[in-house]
């Protein structure tokens, strides 16, 4: 459902598609390195900051728990939605943290989790891909 919407929402001036993987979590190899977050906490959104705020950020606030230069193959954990890109924004140019007042707030509503993949080795571990045009 969430990807539908997405791409019915990104695809203004295409025809929107879904492409879908058959990936098998329990099955990864111990040489990709894997940043899992096993709940939408202070900790996982302060990485999705630093990662939407880019290495000025990450590096003023002296905090190294990023991927802005692809340390980790692969990184799991739950979907953000825009009110955590909103919450990016507002702390893009300032010397705070994620609170965990807000972010509180922020995640009541619960997403399925996201899987990012950020390396050849780890983009290798999917397979069948499937195209769906809607």
């Amino acid at each position: 459902q969430m990807a539908s919407t997405w791409a019915r929402r990104k695809g203004l001036f295409s025809r929107p598609a879904i492409v879908s993987f058959v990936f098998d979590v329990d099955s990864i190899p111990s040489d990709i390195s894997c940043r899992i977050f096993d709940q939408a906490d202070v900790e996982w959104a302060q990485f999705i900051v630093n990662n939407r705020n880019g290495y000025r950020y990450a590096s003023r606030m002296v905090m190294s728990d990023n991927n802005i230069r692809a340390q980790y193959d692969l990184v799991i954990g739950q979907t953000a939605d825009g009110a955590v890109a909103a919450m990016a924004r507002e702390l893009r140019n300032t010397n705070y943290r994620v609170s965990s007042a807000v972010l509180q707030h922020l995640t009541e509503k619960t997403y399925a989790d996201q899987y990012s993949f950020h390396s050849q080795k780890s983009l290798a571990l999917l397979q069948g891909a499937r195209l769906t045009l809607l």
